[in-house]
């Protein structure tokens, strides 16, 4: 397969990812784009749980029609900025680098470099799959070793679910992380999750700043580290709703 095929192939997969028409025309908005992201995103989850229609909904949620593919080894990614909508005078930007696999998974092929100093982790599983469930609880360990904050979302709630509003929630309150269920199809809770993170990126950027005000010169580590309070259950039962 030629490069431009395969580009061309890649283009058909993937909703291109992109700034609006509106910030293309504003000049100082296309350079704060096309700096190094504020902060890294990063999804993970089992192949065809749902995870790139999220991304893909989340894009259709804000009017994205055109863009540029940006692909590396092990994923695709593009940026996106907060707030939403044209920029006001003064007005601080936060650009969001979002990384998704590209099929990766399928085939082991995602590193530790994947998520590697990321802010943030979107562990995708699709809710009429226990399969897909069992898979996101191997990506969590591993992220639990990392101080990446965790959001784990159940994909597809759209459709009979297989695992239990429930049994997701009780397990994501166990290790720190934030849920969500969503469906890419009618767009529910799509938006809320990427929201989710910006707000939580916005109060860890303040929490370090003043931990740093406070102990200024004294070379303490600023870093907010993710702890397990309570022991994950270890064995959940089919759903029954």
């Amino acid at each position: 397969m030629s490069k431009g095929e395969e580009s061309s192939r890649l283009s058909r997969m993937f909703s291109f990812f992109s700034s609006s028409k509106k910030e293309k025309e504003d000049t100082s908005v296309r350079r704060r784009i096309n700096m190094t992201p504020n902060f890294k995103v990063v999804t993970l989850g089992e192949y065809g749980c749902g995870k790139t229609s999220l991304v893909q909904a989340f894009m259709r949620g804000r009017n994205i029609q055109e863009g540029e593919l940006t692909a590396t080894i092990d994923a695709i990614y593009s940026l996106f900025t907060f707030p939403q909508g044209p920029p006001k005078m003064n007005q601080e930007i936060s650009v969001m680098g979002l990384w998704d696999t590209a099929g990766a998974e399928r085939y082991n092929a995602i590193s530790r470099m994947y998520y590697r100093g990321a802010f943030a982790a979107v562990v995708c599983f699709d809710v009429t799959n226990f399969r897909s469930w069992t898979r996101l609880r191997s990506w969590v360990e591993e992220l639990l070793l990392t101080d990446v904050r965790i959001y784990i979302v159940g994909c597809k709630k759209d459709l009979r679910k297989r695992v239990c509003t429930h049994t997701a929630a009780i397990y994501a309150e166990a290790v720190n992380a934030t849920y969500f269920e969503t469906s890419s199809r009618t767009g529910t809770q799509v938006e809320e999750v990427f929201n989710q993170i910006y707000t939580d990126f916005l109060d860890y950027v303040k929490a370090k700043s003043e931990l740093l005000s406070a102990s200024e010169g004294d070379g303490g580590s600023s870093s907010i580290q993710l702890h397990v309070e309570n022991e994950a259950p270890s064995s959940f039962q089919w759903c029954s709703c």
